[in-house]
C-alpha cells in the first residue's frame, strides 16, 4: 500500500480484515496471521481515495465509499479477492 491508510474493518469473528487507503486500493488480510490474502479489483475500482467501508453480516460482501462520490458493493470470491457486484 502506497497511500495513507484511510480505514480498516474486521469481520466479527476476526477471521479477515481489510484496509482501504488514499491509493484507491483495498487489501484483504487473514485476521490471525496478518498475511495478505486478496485485494479489491482495480479494474472496476474507485477513481478517488477510499475512505469508508463495511462488511456484510455474512462476510461475503464489502461496501466501500470513495472521494469520487461513489459507493460500491464488492463480492468477496473464494480466492479472497473482491469484484464489484
Amino acid at each position: 500500500m502506497k497511500g495513507l491508510l484511510s480505514n480498516s474493518s474486521s469481520l466479527t469473528d476476526g477471521s479477515k480484515f481489510i484496509t482501504v487507503s488514499s491509493d484507491k486500493k483495498g487489501l484483504i488480510f487473514d485476521g490471525k496471521t496478518a498475511e495478505k490474502i486478496g485485494e479489491l479489483s482495480s479494474k472496476d475500482g474507485h477513481k478517488g481515495s477510499i475512505y469508508a467501508l463495511s462488511w456484510s453480516p455474512d462476510g461475503k460482501q464489502i461496501l466501500t465509499v470513495s472521494a469520487d462520490k461513489s459507493a460500491k458493493v464488492w463480492d468477496i470470491c473464494e480466492d479472497g479477492n473482491g469484484k464489484v457486484n
